[in-house]
């Protein structure tokens, strides 16, 4: 792993994202009128929300991207990762395999025998999935169009990363929210107060710097990995 490189690339998304916010909001300097710069300020809202989701996906994407590429087998990988890895087979045993792609062998007649035979089958084929490569497929992170704290809170979960690292941020991140959606679906016909958009642009720029923090600390840490004590059993994450 590179850790230098994947910093300097999680950089420069963060660097052209903040830019471009800052590009947008310099142009009211250019805007004659108290009410037209408000009515100006709900555009940079919808942007600034942009940037929010599309920054926090990349740098999620990024984390997973990474440690697939690590090739990790699922007996030394936290629980988190080989969940996510092992939806296909998860799917497969709760609503069938139809294609049979995971399971080969055939099934007994009837729906309920058909659910028994996948779990043993699953549990019977427990060693070799365990002996498999942690591969997260790329669909993992989900942000719903609508990258709320509880989303935001599922998808770290999923990741095996901490899912409640932006706690703090949950009120602004809910307040972003809310005047996008308002702004989107002509709710707010208002404009917003200087005030009041510099604090959820603060907010963002904060949030990136702290998501950058994690995904690098994590991937330093290997925090994909179980914790092996010294001489002494694995801990399971």
């Amino acid at each position: 792993m590179n850790l230098e490189a994947i910093r300097i690339e999680l950089e420069e998304e963060q660097t052209w994202r903040q830019n471009e916010i800052r590009f947008l909001r310099n142009q009211l300097a250019g805007i004659s009128g108290y009410n037209r710069k408000k009515q100006y300020r709900k555009s940079l809202v919808v942007m600034l929300y942009s940037h929010y989701e599309g920054f926090c996906k990349f740098a999620m994407e990024s984390y997973f991207k990474v440690v697939n590429q690590e090739g990790v087998r699922c007996e030394d990988a936290t629980a988190a990762i080989v969940a996510g890895s092992w939806h296909a087979v998860f799917s497969a045993v709760e609503s069938g395999d139809k294609k049979e792609r995971i399971f080969k062998r055939p099934l007994p007649s009837g729906d309920a025998l058909h659910r028994l035979a996948r779990r043993r089958e699953f549990v019977e084929s427990l060693p070799d999935f365990r002996a498999t490569t942690a591969r997260m497929p790329d669909d993992t992170v989900d942000t719903e169009s609508n990258l709320w704290p509880i989303v935001l809170q599922k998808n770290l979960y999923r990741l095996g990363l901490q899912h409640d690292a932006f706690s703090s941020h949950d009120s602004t991140i809910r307040k972003l929210l809310n005047r996008r959606n308002d702004i989107a679906h002509g709710a707010q016909r208002d404009g917003l107060k200087s005030d009041i958009y510099l604090e959820l642009e603060r907010a963002v720029f904060r949030i990136m710097d702290d998501f950058m923090a994690l995904i690098l600390d994590s991937l330093k840490n290997t925090e994909y990995k179980k914790k092996r004590a010294a001489n002494g059993p694995t801990t399971h994450n």
